[in-house]
């Protein structure tokens, strides 16, 4: 049981402090001594263009990161609550479950990006 606990915790926190990272620190462009290349966050081709690519496609997508943060956040103490009551229910599954819908929203966050780090591209392409 405490092995769950602690590879729950594990989980659920590291995805949180990553997102979180990526949603107030990635808009920046920069972080210490790292460019944006080396940085976490929405890595396609549109957004590795051009620095202003990348921070437009992560100033749009802060807030949802924020968000994702916060779920993955209540997802690990929900799933953790779980596992202290008698329900009868497959806690792999649900862990399974969480995680996935976890990474949807990560997902649906990088499509979102791409795509307005592609409108940025055109957009700079059509003014030159």
């Amino acid at each position: 049981m405490f092995g769950s606990i602690l590879f729950t915790a594990a989980v659920f926190g590291l995805l949180s402090l990553l997102t979180f990272f990526i949603a107030k620190h990635a808009p920046a462009g920069q972080y210490k001594s790292l460019e944006y290349t080396s940085l976490p966050g929405v890595m396609t081709p549109n957004t590795l263009r051009s620095k202003e690519a990348w921070i437009t496609a992560h100033e749009a997508t802060s807030s949802g990161f924020t968000l994702l943060t916060v779920y993955f956040s209540t997802a690990g103490v929900v799933f953790i609550g779980l596992l202290f009551s008698d329900l009868s229910m497959n806690s792999s599954f649900i862990f399974g479950l969480l995680v996935i819908l976890g990474v949807v929203g990560f997902a649906v966050l990088v499509i979102v990006g791409d795509r307005t780090a592609a409108r940025f591209n055109r957009s700079e392409s059509s003014q030159k």
